[in-house]
C-alpha cells in the first residue's frame, strides 16, 4: 500500500494570513494613514518609544497593519529597525536646549521660567465627548483657524522656550543634590552589544526607555506600593518638547560649529528627587536629594515618571524588593521579548507528512537575508568566537526579528548571517519539515533570500532545526543550526546570570553533578529527558538545545559544524567538527539514551531511530512512527519502489 504525503503547515499558514486580512477589511473600509498620523498621537508616541525608532510615518503604517494592537505595531517597527544600517551617532544632546511645549514641577510652586501646562489630559474630566462622533473635517478646520488666530493675538510676555533654566541646576547651586562623579565613558549601545550584568547606568536607561509602557508603569507603581524605595519620590521637573540633533562632520574632526543639524525629535524628560541622607566633610549627616531620570520619545509622561522611579530603584540595588534586582527588571520589561515568548506558548507541535517541493523566490524590499551587512558581520564575529571556544556561550546583540522571541530567533539569526545564494536550506521542527514553525521560518528565509529549499537532509548545506538532530548522519560540507530556548545548563540550580558566568570560568560544575545525583536518589536513575547536559572538549558544560538524549551522541565527533543560538537569552555557542562531546554521567550510572529496542515504525518499518509513540483513536492500539519525517518518507519510498 502506498502512503500519500499530507501537506498541512503551508496551507494552514496561508489560510490564517488571508483570514487576518479579511478581518481588517471585512467592513469594506480602509483606515486612512493620515488619520492615524494626525489623530492617534498618544499611540504613535508609545509605539515609537517602545520600538526605539523615531518615525511617526512608519509608526502610523505599523498601527494600521496591526489594527491598533500596540504590541504588534512595536514588533513590526522593531523588526524593520533591525534591517537599517547604523551610519552615524548623534552628538550628546543637552536637554536644557529643548524647545519646551510643556513644563511642570511638583516640587516647587514657582520655578524660574514659570510652569507651562501645555497639552495634557491631566486637567480634563474623563467624560466621553459624544460630539466627537459627529465631528467633520470642516468643523476641525474652522476650530483650528480660530485657535491659531487667538494664539497669534496673545500679547502676554513670553519666555525663551529654547533656554528655560533647569530646576536641577538651581538645586545644585544650593548644594542640595548628592554629589556624583562625572562619567564620560562611551555609552554602550544595547542594540549592538549584549546586555551584561552588572550593567552600567546607560544600559539600564536604554532598556527602560525601550520598555513596554504598561510594564514600566506597573513596576514603577509596585516600587511605591511595596516600599521598594526608602521614601516617596517627587517630580522635580517634567518637560515635553523638541530636542535638536547634530552629527559630527563625517569626513574630518572639527569644532562644534562644524556639526551638521539633522532635525529634531519630540521627547518627554523627567527628573525626580528622592530625599537621602549623606555624610558631609565634617562627619555630620545631612539631607540631600538623589536623582532619578526618565526620558522617552514623544509625549509619554507616565512612562517617563515610572522610568525615573525604576532608575532610582536600580541605582540603590536593594534586592529585598524585585524592582531592586536589575536582572529581574531589565529582562522582564521589554515588550517584544516578553510578548514574543508568551506567544510562543501557542506554537503547535504536530507531525505531518508531505511531498517534496521548491519555494519560488518572492520579490521584496529588504536586504538579502533581511539584516543589513553590518548586523550580519557582528553575528558572524560572535559565531567565529564560539567556534574557537567550543561549548562557550558567546553573548551577542540579538536583533529584533519579524517572528516572536521563542519561535526560533536565535537559530534564525545564525542562519540569516551565514546563508549564501548557493546554499540549499532545510528547516525542521521536532523532526517535521511541515510543522507551522518550520514552514513559517522557511517562508521568511526564502522571501528574503530566494535560496533553494529542500526536505532531503543529504541535499541541504544549511539545516536549521528545533529539538532534533536529523537521523541521516551529517557531512563535512553541512552546517546544523539548533534553536535554543535556554542556553545556560546551570539555570535550574543558579538563577543569576552573573554567578553562572563565574562558575563556568572556574569550571565549577558541582551543582550540575549534584542535580543528576539527586535525580538518581529520587528516581533511581538520571531522569533528564531532553537537554541532558554535555561536557564539550573536556572544558565547558553545555546545554545541547532541548534535543532528546537520543541525539546527544550524534554531537560527538560530528563531521558537520553544529551551531546553537538563543535569541531571547542572546547567546551563541558551537560544537566544531570532530569535537569531543560527552553526556554527563557517573561511573556506576552510565548515560542511557531513550530505549527504542523492539519499536518499529508503522509507516516505513524502520528500527533503531527516535520514535513518536502514538495511539490509534479508533482501536486504542499503541503504535510507533519515525519522528524524522523526511527520513521516514525516504525509507517508505525505497520500500515501495518510488
Amino acid at each position: 500500500m502506498a502512503y500519500v504525503a499530507v501537506k498541512g503547515g503551508t496551507k494552514a499558514i496561508e489560510a490564517s494570513i488571508e483570514r487576518l486580512k479579511y478581518e481588517r477589511l471585512k467592513d469594506k473600509e480602509v483606515l486612512d494613514i493620515n488619520g492615524i498620523f494626525s489623530g492617534m498621537r498618544g499611540l504613535i508616541d508609545s509605539v515609537m518609544s517602545e520600538a526605539s525608532l523615531y518615525s511617526r510615518e512608519l509608526a502610523s503604517i505599523a498601527i494600521k497593519q496591526s489594527e491598533g494592537n500596540a504590541e504588534e505595531a512595536v514588533f513590526l517597527l522593531r523588526a524593520y529597525r533591525s534591517t537599517l544600517p547604523r551610519k552615524h551617532y548623534t552628538k550628546v544632546v543637552e536637554t536644557k536646549d529643548m524647545f519646551v511645549e510643556r513644563r511642570i514641577s511638583a516640587s516647587f510652586k514657582d520655578i524660574l521660567g514659570g510652569q507651562i501646562l501645555g497639552a495634557s489630559y491631566d486637567y480634563t474630566h474623563r467624560l466621553i465627548d459624544f460630539n466627537i462622533a459627529d465631528e467633520t473635517k470642516e468643523d476641525a478646520e474652522k476650530w483650528v483657524e480660530e485657535f491659531e488666530k487667538k494664539v497669534s493675538e496673545n500679547k502676554e510676555a513670553k519666555y525663551d522656550l529654547r533656554h528655560l533654566p533647569k530646576v536641577l541646576d538651581y538645586l545644585r547651586g544650593q548644594n542640595l543634590i548628592e554629589d556624583c562623579e562625572e562619567d564620560n565613558e562611551e555609552p554602550k549601545d544595547v542594540t549592538k552589544e549584549s546586555l551584561q550584568f552588572p550593567t552600567t547606568r546607560s544600559q539600564r536607561l536604554q532598556v527602560l526607555t525601550r520598555g513596554q509602557t504598561g510594564g514600566v508603569i506597573s513596576l514603577g507603581y509596585s516600587s511605591l506600593r511595596t516600599s521598594g524605595l526608602d521614601d516617596h519620590p517627587t517630580v522635580g521637573e517634567l518637560r515635553v518638547g523638541n530636542l535638536p540633533l547634530y552629527i559630527s562632520d563625517p569626513l574630518e574632526e572639527g569644532s562644534d560649529e562644524d556639526d551638521y543639524y539633522i532635525g529634531e525629535i519630540k521627547v518627554t524628560e523627567v527628573e525626580n528627587f528622592m530625599p537621602t541622607t549623606v555624610m558631609n566633610d565634617k562627619g555630620e549627616n545631612e539631607r540631600k536629594f538623589d536623582i532619578g531620570y526618565g526620558i522617552c520619545y514623544g509625549q509619554n509622561e507616565s512612562k517617563a515618571i515610572a522610568m525615573s522611579i525604576l532608575d532610582q530603584c536600580l541605582q540603590r540595588k536593594n534586592k529585598k524588593y524585585p524592582t531592586g534586582d536589575e536582572e529581574f527588571v531589565l529582562l522582564s520589561i521589554d515588550s517584544v521579548e516578553s510578548c514574543g515568548f508568551i506567544s510562543h506558548l501557542k506554537l503547535p507541535h504536530y507531525v505531518t507528512f508531505k511531498r517534496k517541493r521548491k519555494v519560488k523566490a518572492v520579490k521584496n524590499n529588504y536586504n538579502f537575508a533581511f539584516f543589513d551587512e553590518g548586523s550580519k558581520r557582528e553575528i558572524r564575529r560572535a559565531t567565529l568566537k564560539a567556534v574557537a571556544i567550543p561549548g562557550y556561550q558567546v553573548p551577542f546583540a540579538s536583533r529584533e526579528m519579524p517572528i516572536g522571541r521563542g519561535w526560533g530567533t536565535g537559530g534564525l539569526q545564525l542562519t540569516l548571517s551565514l546563508i549564501g545564494k548557493e546554499d540549499v536550506l532545510k528547516v525542521i521542527d521536532q523532526g517535521s519539515d511541515e510543522s507551522v514553525n518550520a514552514v513559517n521560518i522557511k517562508k521568511l528565509i526564502n522571501k528574503t533570500t530566494g535560496v533553494e529549499t529542500t526536505d532531503d537532509t543529504e541535499k541541504a548545506t544549511l539545516i536549521q532545526s528545533r529539538h532534533r538532530i536529523p537521523e541521516v548522519p551529517l557531512k563535512s560540507d553541512q552546517i546544523l543550526v539548533l534553536q535554543v530556548p535556554t542556553p545556560e545548563p546551570l539555570r535550574d540550580v543558579e538563577p543569576s546570570e552573573y554567578v553562572t558566568k563565574r562558575l563556568h570560568a572556574d569550571k565549577e560544575y558541582s551543582a550540575a553533578w549534584l542535580m543528576l545525583f539527586e535525580q538518581i536518589i529520587k528516581y533511581g536513575d538520571m531522569a533528564t529527558g531532553a537537554d541532558h547536559p554535555v561536557m564539550v572538549n573536556d572544558r565547558y558544560v553545555m546545554a545541547p538545545s532541548p534535543i532528546p538524549k537520543f541525539d546527544n551522541p550524534k554531537m560527538n565527533d560530528s563531521e558537520a559544524l553544529i551551531l546553537l543560538g538563543a535569541g531571547r537569552e542572546k547567546k551563541i555557542y558551537a560544537v566544531p567538527p570532530h569535537t569531543k562531546v560527552e553526556s554527563l554521567a557517573f561511573e556506576d550510572y552510565e548515560f542511557k539514551r531513550e530505549n527504542v529496542t523492539g519499536k518499529v515504525c508503522r509507516l516505513c518499518g524502520k528500527t533503531g531511530v527516535y520514535m513518536d509513540e502514538l495511539v490509534d483513536e479508533i482501536t486504542g492500539e499503541t503504535y510507533y512512527q519515525c519522528n524524522d519525517t523526511s527520513n521516514c518518507i525516504s525509507s517508505l519510498n525505497e520500500r515501495i519502489g518510488v
